[in-house]
Order: structure tokens, then sequence, then C-alpha cells
């Protein structure tokens, strides 16, 4: 699985097409120097980039990776949705308008907050 994170960077060293300047990327997504840095350096582990001080791309090997696991990396997040085993109540209509159930509504929840 990779991170958000991990995905903006692979994107954008993907699109480029050549060196790309890695502060854009922090100054455009404000992914974190640190956010960048990982990414960049789990790629190069990998044999997938080069890097220059701020600049990087992905060299044959990693173009050739992300178009063959493009639907690994763009498309998957990672989460399992479920439902709430918690929320517990019948379907209502689109245009029905919604009441909680009062009785269910802990009185002292706004007194928690402070």
């Amino acid at each position: 699985m990779f991170p958000s994170h991990e995905r903006e960077v692979i994107l954008a060293l993907f699109q480029a097409n050549d060196w790309f300047d890695l502060y854009a990327l922090h100054e455009e997504l404000l992914l974190s120097p640190a956010q960048i840095a990982s990414a960049v350096m789990r790629l190069q582990a990998d044999g997938l980039c080069e890097a220059d001080g701020m600049k990087a791309k992905l060299n044959n090997d990693g173009v050739r990776w992300v178009l063959k696991n493009r639907r690994e990396i763009f498309l998957r997040s990672g989460r399992k949705w479920s439902v709430s085993p918690l929320v517990d109540h019948p379907k209502i209509d689109i245009g029905e308008p919604y009441m909680p159930r009062l009785k269910s509504i802990d009185k002292d929840f706004f007194r928690k907050l402070d």
C-alpha cells in the first residue's frame, strides 16, 4: 500500500517526464520535506528514480513500474470501509427530513468538550 503523500510524489514524477523540482511539490501540495524525502528515498531504494538535490525523476524502470502498477498505486486507498455496528437506523427517503433519536443522545456531550 502507498500512503497518499507517496502517491502524490509518484504522480508528479511520472507526469514530469524529466527532472522535477521537489520544492514545487512542497509548495503546491503542502507536503512536508520529510514526506517528500521519504517517498523519494523509497523509490530510490527500489531503483525506480534518481535524485539530485531538490530534483528527482523516474528512470525508465520507474516509468515502466508506474504504468504496470498504476491500478495498485492510484486506485486503491488501502482503507477498508465498513458500516459501523453502532449505527442502527432504518433507511429513509432522500427527501425525508432526518430527526435523531433524542433518547440516544448523550445529554452531557457538549459539556465534555470543555
